[in-house]
């Protein structure tokens, strides 16, 4: 089994899985392999204005471009020979509406007055959850682990199984 494949088998990837969507993302040749993947969601991919992402080849020349594009034009820039612009259309297309308001306040930040070549604390925070983050939903007497203070929560994160 390779690295890709024993990563994909783990329950962090049920979702994905259970959509097929793996499969697509994997063997998607170009902008238009991508494209399939995003036609296929569950839910139209759409941007926070309501029109419809379209794949196109090559990511722009800036995250800021990028932001833009995808909000003003539904453009989804890609490379997509690379496996961190193939994950952010799987991402697109698990939880459409998630990404589209990551983007849209994005968007809302851009004119906030900051240093040149660099983004404010909201787009940092807004792009760490969107690149690494984790969002845990627990019910029941499970529940309590998960809560308390940090130490608690990395303590249980050190257990689990994900």
């Amino acid at each position: 089994m390779s690295a890709v494949e024993e990563a994909w088998a783990r329950p962090a990837f049920d979702l994905a899985r259970g959509v097929g969507a793996l499969e697509r993302l994997r063997a998607a040749a170009g902008a238009g392999g991508l494209q399939a993947v995003l036609d296929r969601a569950r839910r139209e991919v759409c941007n926070a204005g309501g029109r419809r992402l379209r794949v196109v080849d090559g990511a722009p020349a800036s995250a800021v471009e990028y932001e833009r594009s995808v909000h003003a034009e539904g453009l989804l820039g890609v490379r997509a020979d690379t496996w961190h612009d193939r994950f952010n259309v799987l991402a697109w297309s698990l939880f459409p509406r998630t990404k589209a308001a990551l983007n849209a306040r994005h968007v809302a930040e851009l004119d906030r007055p900051v240093a040149p070549g660099r983004r404010s604390r909201v787009r940092d925070a807004l792009s760490l959850f969107d690149e690494d983050g984790v969002v845990v939903a627990v019910s029941g007497c499970g529940s309590r682990r998960w809560c308390g203070d940090s130490r608690g929560v990395r303590c249980s994160w050190a257990n689990a199984n994900a």
